[in-house]
């Protein structure tokens, strides 16, 4: 069994939006699903896509430091900050809050450790930053320019105040990777309808 432990920053409370009732209730009884980070790069909305998914890019002292990470196991699961990003962003009228994100990042660590699957670290959690390409002060190392590969999106997309809740395997399973709780949500509810 891996022993791991949920890191990163979580918010008070994230918003997840779905398009129908079914799948937020799916999410509330404990499955949550999870897209792989280059899945991004060919959604079939415009709108949402993202060609630069997965790679990290910013420019410090003049020089461009780029990175990603080096294989295809990096899966994410999107959320916002607030409700209102969540409604914006139209990804669907039914929006489940999550309450207690830690603790959301805690139980699907906890299942992850029970996996016979092998994880590098337990689940992250990852503030979306808005500044590919952008100037930075600070020089970044090589461990962050990697992170940054999937905590980093060009400023067009700042209205989503996106927040991720990251897993990383040794393996791929391809495009979606389902997590499975044993347990409904008690810390998630459901704002039917919006």
């Amino acid at each position: 069994m891996n022993k791991l432990s949920p890191h990163g920053k979580f918010p008070d409370i994230a918003y997840r939006a779905f398009s129908t009732l079914e799948h937020a209730e799916q999410f509330i009884n404990g499955s949550i699903r999870f897209g792989n980070i280059y899945h991004y790069k060919r959604i079939e909305d415009e709108k949402r896509r993202d060609k630069t998914e997965g790679e990290s890019h910013v420019v410090y002292d003049g020089t461009d430091k780029q990175g990603m990470f080096a294989t295809n196991t990096i899966y994410i699961n999107c959320c916002h900050r607030t409700l209102s990003a969540a409604l914006k962003c139209n990804l669907g009228g039914y929006v489940v809050k999550i309450n207690a994100p830690e603790q959301f990042a805690k139980d699907l660590t906890q299942a992850l450790e029970q996996s016979e699957a092998k994880y590098f670290g337990g689940i992250e959690g990852c503030f979306v930053e808005y500044t590919k390409g952008m100037e930075t002060s600070i020089k970044p190392g090589g461990y962050e320019i990697v992170r940054l590969s999937y905590c980093q999106k060009p400023p067009g997309f700042t209205p989503e105040e996106e927040f991720r809740f990251v897993a990383i395997r040794k393996t791929s399973v391809g495009e979606f990777l389902t997590i499975q709780l044993n347990q409904s949500l008690k810390y998630c509810e459901i704002i039917n309808g919006i």
